[in-house]
């Protein structure tokens, strides 16, 4: 693992490079991630299923995010003003180009059935590890109850972040250098693990959407859903731009690799 002063740094300046990326182009990634944050919300709706249906897309929204941001990349030049508009309506469209390749949607259906199964089998743990107190208000939890469920929280979000790390390289890996699926996610994994300070701050970028859905729905369901979907219009393309300009840092084409 990188030392803790340099990761600290890493986050700045992929989120500057990430930010300079989608103010070249900004519509089509807003229009982007407002489909993916109205999508997302609307299967965390969804009783018991919900979180699980939600993390199988998760791979396909992301590798549609990075095909996005990889056309910006190669386009010289900032989209006229007259094309914006029509630019942030088609953007959701970009899904459609994924599929064009055989392989590609190949390794997305292996990568959201790896998603969803190990999603399960992370759910079955944690309810394993709060019992039955995992069903009830924190508040009416007496102290032994509540530090399992805050350990089941704990042992979530850990295992949820190492999911993430096997996927947020190896999709741009299978899409951009055409790498088999299985040995993307391993390096995916190792590299995320060398940096993952700056990766986890990374991850709780791309959460802020459920950081305020979780504050403001203590008042009002409605309002905290669509503050939700607002913040996650902007925030999900940025962590997206920010996990883009850390994967052409850390995971550079062959001719310019790193040693792993």
């Amino acid at each position: 693992m990188r030392d803790l002063k340099t990761q600290l740094r890493l986050p700045s300046r992929w989120l500057k490079r990430g930010l300079r990326l989608f103010q070249r182009n900004p519509w089509p990634l807003l229009g982007l991630g407002l489909a993916s944050a109205v999508l997302l919300g609307v299967l965390l709706l969804i009783p018991f299923l919900g979180g699980l249906l939600a993390t199988a897309v998760a791979p396909v929204l992301l590798a549609s995010g990075y095909l996005a941001l990889h056309q910006s990349a190669q386009r010289e030049q900032a989209l006229p003003a007259e094309l914006r508009g029509a630019a942030a309506v088609r953007a959701p469209l970009v899904v459609l180009e994924l599929f064009r390749n055989g392989q590609l949607v190949l390794a997305l259906v292996m990568a959201s059935i790896y998603a969803l199964i190990i999603a399960l089998l992370i759910n079955i743990v944690v309810r394993v590890i709060a019992g039955p107190a995992w069903a009830n208000p924190l508040a009416a939890l007496d102290i032994l109850p509540l530090l399992g469920v805050l350990a089941a929280m704990l042992a979530g979000f850990v295992l949820y972040s190492l999911l993430a790390m096997t996927l947020v390289f190896a999709l741009p890996l299978v899409m951009f250098q055409d790498e088999p699926l299985v040995p993307a996610a391993l390096r995916s994994l190792r590299r995320c693990l060398r940096y993952v300070v700056a990766i986890l701050i990374l991850l709780a970028l791309s959460l802020a959407p459920v950081y305020v859905r979780a504050l403001l729905g203590m008042t009002s369901a409605a309002l905290g859903y669509l503050a939700a979907v607002l913040v996650g219009a902007v925030t999900l393309p940025l962590a997206v731009a920010a996990f883009y300009s850390s994967y052409q840092d850390l995971c550079p084409l062959a001719g310019d690799r790193e040693a792993d």
